[in-house]
């Protein structure tokens, strides 16, 4: 299982959670670090994801805990500084940790999170 982890766990790691199931077939998770469980996305990241065929839809915020890094194969931080933060928290699993770059696009408007969505889309494809 691929595990997909961002801060407040409310836009890019739910998104690329559901993408990567989507794309390659395979499970996928998403929480936050710190996290408040049961948030939903935002609606302009709603719009914008359905814009890119992801469905936020039944998306709630889950909160990081080690059983999820334990189950994980692979983790990928939606940012270095994040992959970095959890290496440094979590060093037994540092070997399974790596970032993609995703930008957040929390309130900077509509197209931020358009390219926010694209990028995500980007950069899941080309995990393996």
């Amino acid at each position: 299982m691929v595990l997909f982890v961002d801060i407040n766990d409310t836009c890019r790691a739910a998104a690329a959670a559901l993408y990567y199931q989507a794309a390659k077939g395979v499970p996928a998770s998403h929480a936050g670090m710190f996290a408040e469980e049961g948030i939903c996305p935002g609606k302009l990241a709603g719009e914008a994801a359905h814009e890119q065929g992801i469905d936020l839809g039944d998306v709630t915020s889950v909160g990081l805990c080690e059983e999820l890094l334990r189950r994980a194969d692979c983790v990928c931080a939606v940012t270095a500084s994040i992959a970095a933060r959890l290496a440094e928290d979590y060093p037994a699993y540092a070997h399974k940790i790596r970032s993609i770059e995703i930008p957040d696009p929390f309130g900077l408007g509509k197209q931020a999170y358009l390219d926010c969505f694209a990028r995500i889309c980007e950069q899941v494809e080309g995990l393996e």
